[in-house]
């Protein structure tokens, strides 16, 4: 539950700020409603509270019937990611989880639930920061750090689903989860899965062409970054590049007996298009694309993980990796069919 209105919240800020009389120089909040009777409101504080006294010193302000954790410090992103880490839910596979035939058979959208901090309570880093067009945040997810990137003038044309879940990214990404596990879908071969894959070649493509273009903007270190915001400020259809995205055990049924592991699935899409079809283009730059072999199931389940964040029925997906001579294209339903279920 949101704790309370937009503008509730400012009144509520102001007010705990008052408690504080200006004896902090970088103070992060974290507001909680709270109720003494309250087994689970209680629980979730002492979560919060002995989660953050291991890396901070930490002080707690009551104006009821709510609480205020407050942190000294420059730090605001560490101590999002500690309080998300206490509250994330255990989810375990049960009767509500789809099996995974289901969600290849699908014909219509569903509804799925995203964790967010504002359920549980209300978080005010002691500054905000700025962004222009292209929203940009970094991710320290294994093994290296992702610069995720959102271009805010093409998101209102998306569905609604999709939109909802890359402004989340920013501030409820569950990042402890991609430093835990190791099980990540660009590692997964055809091999492991004995996929028969079906891939249309293609020697014309816009991606084909744009990452041609590409090669003379150098505004970073690494081709790969440069080629995905060249993407973001010249494709119409390129909406975000480096998506997380992630998938527990307990979210499908039968998770454990086609990954033979309950460790949580995990990955980043290097291109995300909103193609002029309404399909939603999930594309994987690879160097000498026309000698991959695996880079058809790893883009098939970032469409999978990404269908089961959302909610978007995976038949409105399209994925694809290319380099500058080729682009190849697949139907991940088909390929995870193949790959999965044989």
């Amino acid at each position: 539950m949101k704790i309370c209105e937009p503008t509730e919240s400012s009144t509520l800020i102001e007010s705990f700020r008052v408690l504080l009389k200006g004896t902090m120089g970088k103070p992060n909040l974290f507001i909680m409603p709270y109720d003494s009777d309250g087994h689970i409101t209680c629980s979730n504080i002492e979560k919060v509270l002995s989660s953050l006294k291991k890396d901070f010193s930490v002080d707690v302000f009551e104006l009821s019937p709510f609480r205020c954790i407050v942190i000294d410090s420059g730090r605001p992103e560490k101590i999002r990611d500690i309080i998300k880490e206490a509250l994330w839910p255990i989810y375990s596979s049960g009767s509500d989880s789809p099996n995974l035939n289901l969600v290849l058979s699908a014909s219509e959208d569903i509804d799925r639930k995203f964790f967010t901090l504002s359920e549980y309570g209300l978080f005010v880093p002691y500054k905000t920061q700025k962004y222009e067009n292209i929203r940009m945040h970094s991710f320290s997810h294994k093994p290296v750090f992702y610069r995720y990137r959102l271009a805010l003038d093409k998101i209102q044309h998306l569905p609604a689903k999709l939109e909802s879940y890359l402004q989340l990214l920013f501030t409820d990404c569950p990042n402890h989860l991609f430093k835990k596990s190791e099980f990540r879908a660009s590692a997964r071969t055809c091999d492991d899965f004995k996929a028969e894959v079906s891939i249309e070649h293609r020697i014309k493509h816009d991606v084909i062409q744009l990452a041609e273009e590409s090669k003379s903007f150098n505004q970073f270190k690494t081709k790969h970054e440069n080629l995905q915001k060249y993407f973001l400020l010249n494709d119409t259809c390129t909406v975000a590049c480096e998506v997380p995205l992630w998938l527990e055990a307990g979210e499908l049924k039968d998770y454990v007996e086609f990954f033979h592991t309950s460790d949580v699935l995990t990955g980043h899409i290097d291109i995300l298009r909103y193609e002029k079809d309404g399909k939603i283009g999930i594309w994987d730059y690879k160097p000498k694309a026309i000698i991959e072999i695996d880079a058809s199931l790893q883009v098939s389940l970032y469409a999978l993980m990404l269908s089961l964040r959302t909610g978007i029925c995976l038949k409105n997906f399209i994925c694809g990796y290319f380099d500058e001579t080729d682009a190849f294209l697949v139907d991940p339903v088909l390929i995870i069919r193949h790959a999965l279920l044989k």
